[in-house]
């Protein structure tokens, strides 16, 4: 599933929590990743004017199906945010990795099975919705359809799935 799907699946209010979780900085990087303008006007001149601006910004960036926008805010919020669940996810699959980051393509290297196993082992633990969005896009990212065929991460994009509601 492409980011900008997912970013879409998940609706406006879920974008906006996720907006929530991130810093002006994290902002900022997730624009000039993608070649948005980051300046805001005169009118904007507080924390609150420029990110008020921003989240409009984003909606409509995504509104018009950028999809680079779509993916650098989601790897912002994962790798910025839910660290722990990429490390818990490639510990699971006995992955090399560098706090959560890989060169290796596990989905190349793991069976379909040992993939779906050590998702669920995340829904176990990580609220649904953050497990579908971080899988899915690993999906994506290195050209895998496991993710995509798994009816618990699907669902959970839309609805917040269930999961482990209290981990966060």
């Amino acid at each position: 599933m492409k980011p900008i799907q997912i970013c879409t699946h998940l609706g406006k209010d879920t974008i906006d929590a996720f907006f929530d979780e991130l810093s002006a900085r994290e902002i900022r990087s997730v624009f000039r990743a993608s070649g948005v303008r980051t300046n805001v006007g005169s009118a904007a001149y507080s924390r609150t004017g420029r990110l008020a601006v921003w989240r409009k910004r984003l909606h409509g960036e995504l509104d018009k199906g950028n999809e680079k926008v779509a993916l650098a805010f989601l790897l912002e919020w994962l790798v910025g945010h839910h660290n722990e669940m990429l490390v818990d996810y490639l510990d699971h699959l006995e992955v090399p990795h560098r706090n959560g980051q890989t060169d290796e393509d596990f989905c190349e290297t793991r069976t379909p099975d040992q993939l779906r196993e050590a998702a669920e082992v995340l829904l176990a633990k990580y609220p649904a919705q953050h497990v579908a969005v971080y899988l899915l896009l690993v999906g994506h990212l290195q050209e895998c359809d496991v993710f995509d065929g798994m009816e618990a991460l699907t669902s959970a994009l839309s609805t917040g799935g269930g999961g482990a509601e209290a981990a966060s």
